[in-house]
């Protein structure tokens, strides 16, 4: 697979955003925004984590970057206006890809291949670096935490640059969200922007780098998650205190 290629006077900024949004609006019909306004900047080589309530706008968020909602404002992906062919270039998983149920978990690999136009080789390197290690068995037979490792298995298939997670620590057993959190990493030691919601603060904790909390259609807070929590405070603390929420 071939990079997106940087815009001229970006390539030599190592800190130059890889996925960046500005401005994004997405509204359903005459409601309340679900995003309105908001900013967002991903770097390569960032595990970056989206947080926020239920309804927030995570899901839409990604949603948005992968051009499945009508939005206003500007998306760019490595300095360069979001176009469809940036799809080649983008992995996700978001409440789980449809899959043939009456299909191993290597023929709904070699399907979705077909269609993204990748080497079939990739299929028994991603299936190995999800952990899935029932590839000859038919999906409608797999348990929820299965189907997880082969959604992940489809958003990594094309080896995209950007990888976007909704959740994906949902039906998971701990050693594989050990395994989930390792895999994360390695993504984004090889140069990747991954990006993965979740509300298992615990786990947000051990797994990403860089935060970005969603309230009110933007983010209120956005930057490294060091910085985060004010001295004394939890997590968990900081982020109901960042949503408004008192506890």
């Amino acid at each position: 697979m071939n990079a997106p290629t940087p815009a001229p006077g970006s390539s030599a900024d190592a800190a130059a955003p890889l996925l960046q949004l500005r401005d994004i609006t997405v509204a359903y019909g005459k409601n309340e925004p679900v995003l309105n306004g908001l900013d967002m900047s991903v770097r390569a080589g960032e595990v970056y984590g989206l947080l926020g309530l239920n309804g927030a706008g995570k899901s839409t968020l990604m949603s948005t970057v992968l051009g499945l909602v009508p939005y206003s404002g500007e998306i760019s992906i490595a300095g360069r206006p979001w176009s469809i062919a940036d799809l080649d270039h983008i992995g996700a998983s978001i409440n789980g890809p449809a899959f043939y149920p009456q299909l191993s978990a290597t023929d709904n690999l070699k399907v979705h291949a077909h269609l993204t136009g990748t080497d079939k080789s990739r299929i028994a390197e991603v299936l190995n670096l999800v952990g899935l290690h029932a590839g000859n068995k038919r999906v409608r037979a797999f348990s929820t935490g299965m189907k997880v490792r082969l959604s992940l298995a489809m958003a990594l298939l094309t080896d995209p640059d950007i990888v976007l997670l909704d959740e994906p620590t949902n039906g998971l057993d701990p050693e594989a969200i050990v395994g989930l959190r390792t895999l994360l990493r390695n993504l984004a030691a090889s140069g990747k922007a991954v990006v993965v919601s979740s509300h298992q603060l615990g786990e947000v904790e051990k797994s990403v780098d860089h935060l970005g909390v969603l309230a009110g259609g933007r983010l209120v807070y956005e930057g490294p998650l060091a910085d985060f929590a004010a001295a004394g405070q939890s997590l968990e603390q900081a982020f109901f205190t960042a949503v408004g929420v008192a506890r």
